[in-house]
């Protein structure tokens, strides 16, 4: 059983066992392109096979797979009578045998779509079949249709796969979109407007910069920025390396465009506080845990002396966390975890960060995920040693299963 779509007019091809056609579609005649002279089973078969694409309007004869007669395009064979498809389309000179597949020929588009006729509308500004469903609130675009997937690069007006619009309006195959979606772009490719709405991830953001302000060296920065949604331009905004939000969409969907850096070296490095958040019992009464955290490198903390002589062990001596720690933190995640009252128990792996609720108000950060399963490790692999002496403690809770 030849399962090939083997060009060779008295050959047989199957679309599966014992159904006749291709692998594109299920018919029981062949096609013969007009541009070669060749018989294949449908177009997609044909520029499979050929340097050159077909004109599927151009097609004037087929050849029946059970009797192999040559004849001019009609929907039965004029020597076995058989039918050809249960669809067949004299305009698109198509067939599919499908079960139950519904088809229908747009004389708008000019070529035949999948789906109910009733339950779409063609928009003539977008050149295109839209769904009933959202086609009051879809945004118009000259021709989108008839552009190529910004993604795989393919046709979109005659593809067989589906078809999505983003926010903006520009469309890709729906699983383009997919990975489209996967890779963490939040820009269209073809005109940088926001994909998707993102109104949730902009209050992130608002929330990522309540808590990690920009460093006092930088406070008095400003820039201007232009913003990509609704393309207007916010004048001296003050500067943050993490955004710049538009002040008349609240969209971080922005491109700067002009930049006053003010840095002042004489200022300290720990960012301003903000006024916003909830002060620690260590800010609030300790004015000597102020001078420590001054006292702090970037990736550094002193060692308690007491601690060193107890130890006498100078192995146990580290220049920061540890390598898999230092190389999640930045200088501003130093500083917030230094002002925990859980600060000391975190590094000695006596705390369990997942029930901690001080831990919690961190969850904002966007290196905490990495940095608390390190911690977690930590926690775990301290919890299960026995010389720990934590481990006889019974109010010590270990949620790991």
């Amino acid at each position: 059983m030849d399962t090939n779509n083997n060009n060779s007019p008295t050959s047989v091809s199957y679309h599966k066992e014992n159904i006749l056609g291709c692998k594109h579609y299920p018919r029981s005649c062949k096609i013969k392109a007009a541009c070669c002279g060749v018989f294949f089973v449908c177009r997609l078969c044909h520029n499979d096979q050929s340097k050159h694409e077909i004109d599927r309007f151009a097609t004037k004869e087929i050849m029946c797979m059970k009797c192999q007669t040559v004849q001019p395009v009609a929907e039965k064979c004029i020597g076995c009578d058989i039918q050809f498809a249960r669809y067949f389309c004299a305009h698109c000179k198509f067939y599919d045998d499908t079960p139950d597949k519904k088809i229908y020929h747009c004389d708008d588009c000019k070529i035949c779509r999948v789906g109910e006729r009733d339950s779409f509308i063609h928009c003539k500004r977008c050149n295109g079949c839209l769904n009933k469903v959202g086609f009051e609130k879809h945004v118009c675009l000259d021709n989108k249709f008839e552009d190529s997937c910004p993604i795989c690069m393919e046709d979109l007006f005659s593809s067989r796969d589906p078809v999505v619009s983003l926010k903006c309006g520009h469309s890709m195959h729906s699983e383009c979109n997919d990975q489209f979606a996967k890779s963490g772009t939040i820009q269209c490719p073809m005109c940088k407007k926001s994909a998707y709405n993102l109104t949730e991830y902009w209050l992130r953001i608002d929330a990522q910069i309540a808590r990690q302000p920009m460093p006092r060296m930088y406070a008095g920065s400003t820039c201007s920025v232009l913003c990509c949604d609704c393309d207007k331009k916010s004048m001296d905004i003050a500067l943050h390396f993490l955004g710049n939000k538009c002040q008349h969409c609240n969209s971080y969907n922005t491109t700067i465009i002009g930049k006053n850096l003010q840095i002042d070296s004489s200022a300290p490095e720990e960012p301003l506080p903000n006024p916003n958040l909830p002060l620690s019992d260590d800010e609030e009464g300790d004015d000597e845990d102020i001078d420590d955290d001054e006292d702090m490198d970037d990736d550094e903390f002193d060692i308690d002396e007491d601690d060193e002589e107890e130890d006498g062990d100078e192995e146990e001596i580290r220049p920061g966390f540890g390598e898999e720690i230092d190389s999640v933190l930045t200088p501003i995640l130093v500083q917030q975890l230094s002002q925990l009252p859980v600060f000391n128990s975190i590094l000695n792996g006596e705390t369990n960060l997942i029930d901690d609720p001080a831990i919690q108000q961190l969850r904002q950060n966007p290196h905490i995920d990495q940095l608390m399963n390190v911690l977690q490790q930590r926690y775990q692999q301290q919890n299960h040693n026995p010389n720990n002496p934590n481990n006889n403690n019974p109010n010590n809770n270990n949620n790991n299963q």
